[in-house]
């Protein structure tokens, strides 16, 4: 074949661009319906989630509501209080209701990452409230920062640089505590014995002293103080025991439309009353959180309020963010809607002091 002839080259190339064309297009096109189908199942995911997370929400949330706007009839928190049945069901529904949220939590991430799509463009304004949710009620830093401030609270804290490295000195402090609570297997500093208190109270204080610079007197060392801002009850929401936790209160679905569902109030009871039962220890941890919180006055030494409190700010963020999501059917209350809005606009409801 002579390619020197013009006519021969033009038949050539306009063959190769169609065969380009066309092996372009199948691959586009190929592409763009994959991704149109991703888009899809992430949004059927978030549909048929959706509807649940609201539910859920809405129920803990106005449960919070009570806890915190009439604390007094957080009574039922307080276990030689819980006298009646319906205390002790109070009790365990508060338990029951934030466990089901985090199980619906768990079963809409879950099922998005089994799946390989990442969630639509209108769920990711869920995604974001549902993330600052999980975020604000672990425990993490803040708790070690509140037991710092505290600690320094009890001393003379105008006498402390202003270039002070806060972040490392609460590290050397935490390690410091765990030391001592891990020879006697104390959960607090007040579980300590008298000895051990005294020493651990000093030993914070030097390293204080040798890290700012500034010599605080042992003579005069409050050390009953600085014991109960190291006795700081933790909320024990890691972000990993919100999956476990949230794994009690889920079971696989008998239904096409999801693979997971949350248990019923009745298998929750069953699960907590049976000794025997996996979920003890999830249980008894998640129990932590809730019993005998004092709730009427702010108690700076315990992680626990400040948690709950967090909890039910960014449920209400939440709520708000799942108002605004058009393609799901969702049915949230005005009256749910405009407490919401109350609770996230301003901080005068709050009683715990934030690190």
């Amino acid at each position: 074949m002579d390619f020197s002839n013009v006519d021969i080259q033009t038949a050539f190339i306009t063959a190769l661009t169609a065969l380009v064309l066309f092996v372009l297009k199948d691959i586009i096109l190929s592409g763009f319906k994959n991704w149109r189908s991703d888009r899809k199942t992430a949004a059927e995911i978030y549909r048929i989630y959706a509807s649940p997370i609201a539910v859920a929400s809405v129920s803990l949330f106005w449960r919070l509501n009570e806890i915190f706007d009439q604390s007094s009839r957080s009574h039922y928190l307080t276990e030689e209080l819980r006298v009646s049945d319906f205390d002790r069901y109070k009790y365990l529904s508060t338990i029951y209701r934030f466990g089901r949220l985090l199980g619906w939590l768990n079963a809409y991430e879950r099922e998005l990452f089994s799946r390989s799509v990442s969630s639509s463009r209108q769920a990711k304004i869920v995604d974001i409230a549902i993330s600052r949710f999980r975020e604000n009620i672990a425990d993490g830093a803040h708790v070690e920062a509140l037991r710092f401030k505290s600690v320094i609270s009890c001393l003379n804290e105008s006498e402390l640089a202003a270039d002070l490295d806060e972040a490392q000195l609460t590290i050397q402090i935490d390690r410091i505590l765990q030391t001592f609570l891990a020879g006697p297997q104390a959960t607090l500093a007040i579980d300590l014995s008298e000895k051990l208190k005294s020493k651990l109270a000093n030993e914070v204080v030097q390293t204080i002293n040798n890290t700012s610079g500034v010599k605080f007197s042992n003579e005069s060392l409050p050390v009953d103080a600085i014991i109960d801002a190291l006795s700081i009850r933790e909320a024990w929401l890691y972000r990993d025991y919100q999956d476990a936790l949230g794994d009690v209160f889920l079971k696989k679905a008998d239904r096409e439309r999801r693979d997971f569902e949350a248990i019923s109030y009745r298998e929750f009871e069953e699960i907590f009353n049976d000794q025997n039962s996996g979920s003890q220890i999830w249980l008894s941890r998640f129990c932590r959180l809730f019993d005998d919180l004092e709730v009427s006055a702010a108690n700076r030494f315990d992680a626990r309020l400040m948690a709950l409190e967090n909890a039910f700010y960014y449920i209400a963020e939440l709520i708000l963010a799942l108002r605004n999501v058009r393609y799901a059917r969702i049915s949230i209350n005005k009256k749910t809607i405009e407490r919401a809005k109350q609770i996230v606009s301003s901080d005068t409801w709050r009683r715990a002091t934030s690190p």
